[in-house]
């Protein structure tokens, strides 16, 4: 099965299943153990994500797994509402052809994958309305929250990784399957 796999992970954690010239560059560790996982079971991993790192496309390969890094902007995302980046991650999605793409919260790689082919599964790593209330700056914050909630109804599959979190959504986004 060819995975899309769209959010941050870690470079360095992935080094070991990507030809050499990998910097060791550490995004978000936790779910790289997943995607090692996944091409343990043999899966082919494409690996995407959206990274201040990088000014243009990156891309880097290994036999079961490429690892795409696309460029984000330090500033300005919210102004436009992350649309830059999000035709960005549809313009990735529009020239692969995956059997499932699985994007990591519901924001900009979520919304992106919502008008491919392929399946689309979401997880939730947190609750935008809660974190907006007490984490600044909340235009950033409430920002995420808005479009989180023009995607989160949209979703045929979103799963949390928390019950807090699995409730918070049918509460708050009124996610209902």
């Amino acid at each position: 099965m060819k995975i899309c796999f769209a959010g941050p992970f870690s470079l360095a954690r992935l080094g070991g299943v990507l030809r050499s010239g990998v910097p060791d560059y550490d995004e978000f560790p936790p779910v790289s153990d997943y995607l090692l996982q996944l091409i343990e079971r043999g899966h082919f991993v494409e690996a995407v994500m959206l990274s201040g790192a990088v000014t243009k496309t990156t891309r880097f390969s290994g036999d079961q797994i490429n690892a795409t890094l696309l460029p984000l902007r330090r500033s300005g995302r919210t102004s436009d509402f992350y649309q830059k980046e999000i035709r960005l991650l549809e313009t990735f999605y529009n020239t692969n052809q995956f059997d499932m793409i699985h994007a990591q919260w519901p924001y900009e790689y979520a919304s992106a994958g919502l008008r491919q082919r392929a399946p689309l599964l979401v997880t939730a790593h947190d609750a935008p309305l809660t974190i907006a209330k007490y984490t600044r700056p909340l235009r950033y914050w409430g920002m995420r929250a808005v479009l989180a909630f023009t995607v989160v109804p949209r979703l045929k599959h979103l799963v949390a990784i928390s019950p807090y979190l699995a409730k918070y959504y049918k509460r708050r986004h009124l996610y209902r399957r």
